[in-house]
């Protein structure tokens, strides 16, 4: 059995991988994770995610035991490693979002709004477009959900009668072209203000786009990952009335 080792930490993660049988155990490789000196926290802790993404991919032949017993406990392999990655990635947000946290209390109001307007658009935009091109109702309800996260989009579209896997299909889709032309629109359009802009990129293009709102400034990736979050809740709610 291959047993993978971590010593967490906030700026310097250390690891080691051993193999143990019934005539001891070996140590087979080891290592560290480091981050620069000065970078902002929430950065740092984005980093050490992607590192250690990379770490459980390196690894992820040693970690069939790992896989094995949460597929005794009903998790498929897949599931069990992303449930690895994923807090991880729900503590990078939420950093991210208590750094800017006086700034979200000064724009309270218009975060709101602006993720309102952003989950109208969205929704509005794909009823239009099909009722003029004459979709079925299934496939409807398939793409509306398609500027929230994968795992709320497929309920939605599921309670509505669409396909699932056309629902994911088309998340996937958006997050990839928002995640592209972001920084393209935003000059486009003029869209100079932190907040608006990263609002704009979680509301459209969700968990893919709020990646590359992170890589914009640490107030675009706040912004887009309240964006996530609160344009899920009102888009479940308008899907409700549809």
């Amino acid at each position: 059995m291959r047993i993978l080792g971590i010593d967490p930490g906030v700026a310097t993660i250390g690891f080691g991988l051993i193999e143990a049988d019934r005539t001891g155990a070996r140590l087979l490789q080891y290592g560290v994770i480091t981050t620069p000196a000065g970078l902002p926290l929430s950065n740092r802790l984005y980093q050490i995610s992607q590192d250690m993404s990379q770490l459980l991919e390196q690894f992820m032949g040693e970690m069939e035991d790992i896989a094995q017993y949460c597929q005794f406990r009903g998790m498929a392999e897949a599931d069990a490693l992303e449930a690895l990655r994923a807090g991880e990635v729900t503590a990078v947000l939420a950093l991210n979002i208590y750094n800017q946290r006086v700034i979200l209390r000064e724009n309270f109001l218009p975060v709101l709004a602006g993720c309102l307007a952003g989950s109208l658009a969205s929704v509005g935009g794909v009823l239009l477009l099909c009722r003029v091109f004459h979709v079925e109702e299934a496939l409807t309800a398939s793409l509306l959900p398609k500027s929230v996260t994968t795992a709320i989009a497929i309920g939605i579209a599921e309670s509505g009668g669409g396909v699932g896997g056309i629902a994911a299909a088309a998340v996937i889709i958006t997050g990839i072209i928002g995640t592209v032309f972001a920084p393209l629109f935003s000059k486009l359009f003029h869209i100079t203000e932190p907040v608006a802009e990263g609002l704009a990129i979680g509301a459209c293009s969700h968990a893919l786009g709020t990646t590359r709102a992170m890589e914009i400034g640490p107030v675009q990736g706040a912004m887009s990952s309240i964006a996530i979050c609160v344009c899920g809740i009102m888009t479940s709610i308008l899907a409700l009335f549809l």
